[in-house]
């Protein structure tokens, strides 16, 4: 009887949390592993960073919410010493997105998210070489990036105040960065640009009010 009476009170209380509804707002903050395939001529491999990202959200309809992520991503120690010498390496982004929910009445409620990302890489990149005929030189590079995402995952609703996401996300990323050369005559002013594809997961805990 006390099994009945147990299962008949999770069944209520499986059912009793409603939709995301319009007017609502949260705050929270995610954690990401970030995979980034690089697309330089003669690399293969992956880059792995770690993602921090406070997040806040606002219900515009229904199952819709607007919100801004700000991203912190911190690459490991590999890709800081071959790709950004005496630089930190560590980019800030600001990150707008809308995100859907499906209609639903359960706990694990499915969305999908859209998003663009403007962001710069915080410090100079400072690499030091030896060119072609023996000098002593120094490559120092700004860089900024411009990228779009995707984001498929579901959000748990541990009680009516707080959520737990997780979803998967693949983004594009443009690369655009500003060098100067000096010690060398080899490209002492330049601008180049990569394009980079970067995949991931993401989970973190939301407050509503």
């Amino acid at each position: 009887m006390k099994k009945v009476v147990y299962l008949i009170f999770c069944l209520i209380s499986f059912s009793s949390y409603s939709q995301f509804e319009k007017g609502k707002s949260y705050i929270g903050f995610d954690y990401s592993r970030n995979y980034r395939i690089p697309e330089i001529k003669g690399f293969k491999g992956s880059w792995i960073s770690i993602v921090g990202i406070p997040t806040a959200g606002f219900f515009l309809k229904d199952n819709m919410l607007l919100g801004v992520n700000l991203r912190c991503r911190i690459p490991s120690k590999y890709v800081r010493q071959r790709f950004w010498g005496e630089g930190l390496g560590v980019t800030a982004s600001f990150s707008p997105f809308l995100r859907l929910y499906k209609k639903s009445e359960n706990k694990i409620i499915p969305f999908i998210q859209f998003s663009p990302e403007f962001g710069i890489v915080i410090g100079t990149k400072k690499i030091k070489f030896t060119d072609a005929s023996g000098m002593a030189a120094t490559i120092q590079s700004k860089e900024i990036n411009i990228g779009a995402q995707i984001d498929a995952g579901v959000s748990f609703k541990l009680s009516k105040k707080v959520i737990f996401d997780a979803s998967l996300y693949i983004v594009r990323v443009l690369s655009i960065r500003y060098s100067k050369t000096t010690g060398s005559a080899v490209d002492p002013v330049g601008r180049r640009h990569d394009f980079d594809t970067n995949m991931g997961f993401t989970g973190g805990f939301k407050v509503l009010f």
